[in-house]
């Protein structure tokens, strides 16, 4: 079974058995696409789909609001070939509550734990993150998350850096 997640502002979408494209293909498309899908987007590009609430391993679409962790823990161990993620940044917006960084970490953590844990032998992961912001000093999350995957056996074999023609957000 094929399955991409999605964390959209706290919100989990996990998509199975996503048709007409390779892995490749799913990858660079959806982190081209800045991996901002929104539900609305989802449920035109599911049209005459069945939405699962919950994991299912025959559900064609699966749509989960909640705590993604709650999720993840219904997965069952090396289903999932493809995670692709964007998980909160940790700034304070209205959709997140902000956090000591080590909390963060913390936090982040478990999600990845979980999120390799479903993961198949030779499956990819996508973790799209920014930056920290502290009294106008910018740190880059991904800098501090990836001890984490490496710690779990993962190995890094790209990076995208995104690079904006404004302003950037140091005023947290």
């Amino acid at each position: 079974m094929d399955a991409n997640i999605h964390e959209v502002h706290n919100k989990t979408i996990c998509s199975l058995r996503a048709p007409f494209v390779s892995r490749e293909e799913a990858v660079e498309n959806l982190c081209l696409q800045g991996l901002a899908l929104e539900l609305n987007s989802l449920r035109k590009m599911t049209d005459g789909f069945q939405i699962a609430p919950r994991f299912r391993p025959n559900a064609r679409v699966v749509v989960f609001e909640g705590d993604c962790c709650e999720m993840l823990r219904g997965i069952p161990a090396g289903a999932i070939q493809l995670v692709v993620t964007s998980p909160p940044y940790n700034l304070g917006k209205e959709y997140e509550s902000r956090l000591h960084l080590n909390e963060y970490l913390s936090q982040q953590r478990k999600v990845i734990t979980e999120c390799v844990r479903v993961l198949r032998e030779g499956g990819s992961i996508c973790w799209q993150v920014g930056n920290y912001v502290d009294n106008g000093e910018i740190i880059p999350l991904d800098s501090l998350l990836y001890p984490i995957f490496a710690d779990l056996g993962l190995r890094m074999r790209n990076r995208i850096i995104w690079h904006f023609e404004q302003e950037s957000n140091s005023r947290n």
